[in-house]
């Protein structure tokens, strides 16, 4: 963290309307995309936390042999990705215009990638120490994070996932249709699915004595 200059702030601003980034408070994890440099959140702090949708700004290297330890992945900015693409395709589902059917379909693979991408940024940064990558482990292999973690194909992954268009809907919406071996595949809403992955982390969090962000409480459950 900084405390960005004049010049910082011209560069993130463009930068913001070019990738879509946001920035949240550093100290509760307030939302202050828009608000000026020189204006403190309503917690008094100053200091901003850039978030992106997209995880590639934080990707680590694909090189044999680097640490699993990375003090720049503060799981609050990955849960605060998974909220803001939930909320994002809640919008979409909900939208009196119909939306490109791609647009829809990326905003699901980001969601989906955040509910799995979110135990590797607990276990490789910095806290919470209450969480164990065998605990972690252990809820990616059952519903509904399982079926998320079967789409991204992460590792000790057994089953099939597709998405597919849901037909007649009001505007773009999708099935993401789980299969395992031997037995009859299983469609889930997109939105739902995201939804209960979310909310099975909520659970598993609150369950380790591991405290969310401030404004997380006001998110409609």
């Amino acid at each position: 963290m900084y405390r960005p200059t004049a010049r910082d702030a011209t560069i993130d601003v463009v930068t913001q309307v070019r990738s879509g980034a946001r920035y949240c408070c550093a100290s509760c994890a307030r939302d202050v995309t828009g608000l000026a440099w020189t204006q403190p959140c309503l917690c008094g702090e100053t200091y901003r936390a850039r978030v992106d949708m997209d995880e590639t700004l934080y990707r680590m290297p694909d090189l044999p042999g680097l640490p699993r330890f990375d003090p720049l992945k503060d799981w609050r900015i990955k849960y605060l990705q998974l909220s803001w693409n939930v909320s994002c395709l809640e919008r979409q589902y909900a939208s009196a215009v119909h939306l490109a059917p791609d647009a829809v379909r990326a905003t699901v693979v980001l969601a989906l990638g955040c509910c799995v991408d979110l135990a590797d940024w607990l276990t490789a940064g910095p806290e919470p120490h209450t969480v164990t990558a065998r605990d972690l482990d252990r809820l990616l292999h059952a519903d509904p994070l399982r079926v998320a973690a079967d789409f991204c194909g992460r590792s000790g992954s057994t089953g099939s996932v597709r998405l597919a268009p849901v037909a007649f809907a009001p505007t773009s919406r999708f099935w993401v249709e789980h299969s395992l071996p031997g037995t009859k595949p299983m469609r889930y809403d997109a939105l739902d699915l995201v939804r209960r992955c979310r909310e099975a982390w909520r659970q598993y969090l609150d369950g380790h004595a591991v405290t969310l962000p401030r404004w997380e409480h006001g998110v409609a459950r």
